[in-house]
């Protein structure tokens, strides 16, 4: 019954439809890829309702900002890697479309800008490796957390 549940809620609050089969417009991703060069990542899968706003790189960082109607926002954001592990920091493992994903929350907002992240790292073209996360200001009772991880394990490298 549990599962049932779990699984009703995850179509709802993830649930990925025909219209966000590419949630960042190829003309976007062509100046993504022109400025960001090899740190060019972009989800390839966005949760319903959710669409692309605008997108912004300084060297050694790329986000990205997603919108709903409800003005509830979910960055995507890739950066070097700066630890020794992917894993650091983590609270759940998720295995999302072949990909391992990591997942925490703080439980104090006023700490960090976001409540909970899913990420996974990525070895890019340079053979540096780089850490591609979906990040959102709402808590787990608004955005379930395997969403985020969605997001984050459908990451890819786009090129110019």
């Amino acid at each position: 019954m549990r599962l049932l549940a779990l699984a009703s809620l995850l179509l709802l609050t993830v649930g990925v439809g025909a219209a966000a089969a590419q949630p960042v417009p190829p003309s976007v991703e062509q100046q993504i890829a022109k400025r960001a060069g090899i740190e060019s990542y972009t989800p390839a899968r966005m949760m319903t309702g959710w669409h692309y706003a605008r997108w912004q790189y300084v060297p050694g960082e790329l986000r990205l900002w997603f919108y709903n109607r409800s003005h509830w926002e979910v960055e995507f954001v890739v950066t070097p890697l700066l630890t020794a592990s992917c894993d650091a920091g983590k609270q759940k493992t998720f295995q999302l479309d072949g990909s391992k994903v990591y997942w925490s929350q703080t439980t104090d907002p006023s700490v960090d800008r976001y409540q909970q992240q899913a990420w996974r790292c990525v070895k890019g073209p340079s053979g540096r490796w780089m850490r591609l996360v979906a990040l959102s200001p709402l808590p787990p009772t608004k955005l379930a957390d395997v969403g985020l991880g969605i997001v984050a394990a459908s990451g890819r490298l786009i090129h110019a």
